[in-house]
């Protein structure tokens, strides 16, 4: 078992490495120098996160443009599910810190869905989402530093709770 590299070689430290570059400071170490330098200083970045992309499907034979562009490979959050690594990506931390471990987690005696946000007992859960992950979040930072975030997303995931739970301080467009 090999274990994600949250020092220089994951997600957390792509988010950290524009984070440091935008605003001089992050709370997670930035990418690892060859990976870092792969990419030019600019006054703003773009991140497209294709959900379920791995180096497995690079393979595929109508992946290669997408294979000759690689510049490196990121490690992903463990657990690798979705709503984890967009935490990740929202708050620029590793699960142990923003606290999103897991697609359904265990809270008290019940188990919450982390994207629509019920309870296993079909009961929505009375925990506020905007205020699930830790503050300030990637944009309410980079929000102070005088940066604009962002995001789009599915128009049918606009005000969802998910929605609310990664993207608290940023502009969220919909997207058909």
């Amino acid at each position: 078992m090999r274990f994600p590299d949250y020092q220089g070689g994951g997600l957390v430290n792509l988010v950290a490495e524009v984070e440091r570059r935008l605003t001089g400071a992050a709370p997670s170490p930035g990418l690892s120098r060859p990976i870092a330098s792969t990419f030019p200083e600019a006054q703003s970045y773009v991140f497209v996160l294709f959900d379920g992309l791995g180096d497995a499907q690079l393979e595929h034979p109508n992946a290669k443009a997408l294979l000759a562009s690689r510049v490196g490979a990121l490690d992903t959050s463990f657990s690798t599910q979705t709503t984890v690594n967009t935490s990740t990506l929202a708050t620029g931390l590793p699960p142990s810190q923003h606290g999103l471990m897991a697609y359904q987690l265990r809270l008290d005696t019940s188990v919450l869905n982390t994207i629509y946000w019920y309870l296993d007992d079909g009961k929505a859960c009375d925990i506020d989402p905007a205020t699930f992950l830790p503050t300030p979040n990637l944009a309410e930072r980079l929000a102070h530093a005088g940066c604009r975030v962002v995001a789009t997303e599915p128009e049918a995931f606009l005000g969802s709770p998910l929605d609310q739970v990664l993207y608290r301080g940023s502009i969220v467009v919909g997207v058909a």
